[in-house]
């Protein structure tokens, strides 16, 4: 792997975002957005595969890890993390960019395209819904309203919520219980599955549950017909987080759109499938010749 840089940039309230560089800045760059309580271990295979070839700026969302936390409650929404999105692509001097969302940052390089389009050179949007994704909730009526409700009660009552976490996502049984509930692939791989759930055993609450409500306030559906730069819509077969069906409408409603469905991928679909989700995405670049439309 090519060179890597790790540096703090801050956001237009004071927050300071977290960011991670990888390989040679004058090559294209591809600017990858989180979900929710991802870290850059999620992007790892991915980011191996292409960091030769491409700049890869990874960043953390606000109150995620090494990102502080919000001073204000409320300013968790997705239009504050395309605001700390926007930070960072200023900080790096980047004029244009292709943009790669992952779940919720498929929310935030929504809102982002919606307020600075000439920054985006085309997107890719993998397991991410433009709209509440607690609504279809592994296909069970009503789970998302009950989970919203959850939601609100552990944001009440942090000291429980902190003790879930810590007890409730140790990986010798979330792994276990994520495979049982199909929400992680059977051929997800231990030690990347357990580092990352590790990591977020140990999250603070109340900006997680924060941004998850977040989540479930924002509605990028309208902007969908917006996006005239190329995009690339990656779905897994048995992700009950982002559903075949939604994804797909995503897909239709892009003007500018190709379709990618990974059998088998849930939604670990990184972690599982990063190398060949990394080599679908060089050749959705390549084929978009991005490179020379950057440089013209």
């Amino acid at each position: 792997m090519n060179r890597i840089e790790r540096f703090h940039v801050e956001s237009s309230d004071g927050v300071r975002i977290a960011v991670r560089t990888y390989g040679d800045p004058l090559r294209l760059p591809l600017v990858l957005s989180n979900g929710i309580g991802c870290t850059e271990v999620f992007w790892a295979r991915f980011i191996e595969a292409l960091s030769e070839r491409h700049y890869l700026v990874e960043w953390s969302m606000r109150g995620h890890y090494d990102s502080s936390e919000a001073e204000r409650e409320d300013a968790y929404r997705v239009q504050d993390h395309a605001t700390d999105l926007e930070a960072v692509c200023a900080q790096l001097g980047l004029q244009r960019a292709v943009f790669v969302g992952f779940s919720l940052g498929v929310m935030v390089q929504l809102e982002h395209y919606r307020r600075f389009p000439e920054r985006h050179l085309g997107m890719v949007h993998i397991s991410g819904t433009p709209s509440d994704p607690f609504a279809s909730l592994a296909g069970v009526p009503g789970g998302g309203q009950r989970l919203l409700s959850l939601m609100r009660f552990g944001h009440r009552h942090p000291e429980l919520s902190r003790w879930v976490m810590r007890w409730g996502l140790q990986p010798r049984w979330a792994i276990a219980a994520g495979k049982l509930m199909g929400f992680i692939e059977g051929q997800c791989p231990t030690q990347s599955c357990a580092s990352y759930l590790s990591r977020l055993s140990r999250f603070e609450p109340r900006p997680y549950l924060q941004t998850m409500l977040g989540m479930a306030a924002y509605d990028g559906r309208a902007l969908l017909e917006q996006v005239k730069v190329p995009s690339l819509v990656v779905a897994g077969t048995n992700d009950n987080m982002a559903p075949v069906a939604v994804m797909r409408e995503l897909y239709q409603r892009l003007p500018v759109a190709e379709w990618i469905l990974v059998q088998g991928a849930s939604h670990t679909i990184l972690l599982s499938y990063g190398e060949r989700i990394a080599g679908d995405v060089d050749d959705f670049l390549r084929r978009r010749a991005f490179d020379s439309a950057r440089r013209s």
